[in-house]
């Protein structure tokens, strides 16, 4: 099911903003006139095992890799490589939704 399909059969509102490419966070905050921190990006990071694991946080934060270790309970994670980001989560860079993923994470 794709996701509009999923939030249309969740009832939950939503709002697609068409972008030509992957754009990073600010840019899209600037293209969209929205503020940083009510954009989110999705950052998906590996553990010591290769298992994926999604980071959904404000466009406004950097991301605290203590904090995942310490909440996700790994002892090492590191950020996927920009050219391997589809591989893991399904989508091209920029495009990992923040729910109704392709594949589990």
């Amino acid at each position: 099911m794709k996701l509009e399909e999923y939030l249309i059969q969740e009832r939950i509102w939503y709002n697609f903003i068409d972008k030509p490419e992957t754009i990073h966070t600010a840019d899209a905050a600037e293209k969209t006139g929205i503020e940083l921190k009510r954009i989110t990006k999705s950052l998906i990071l590996l553990d010591q095992d290769r298992i994926p694991i999604l980071c959904i946080i404000p466009g406004n934060c950097k991301l605290s890799f203590s904090r995942v270790r310490e909440v996700s309970r790994v002892k090492k994670v590191r950020l996927v490589p920009f050219d391997e980001t589809e591989k893991y989560s399904g989508y091209l860079p920029g495009a990992t939704p923040m729910i109704h993923h392709n594949r589990g994470l």
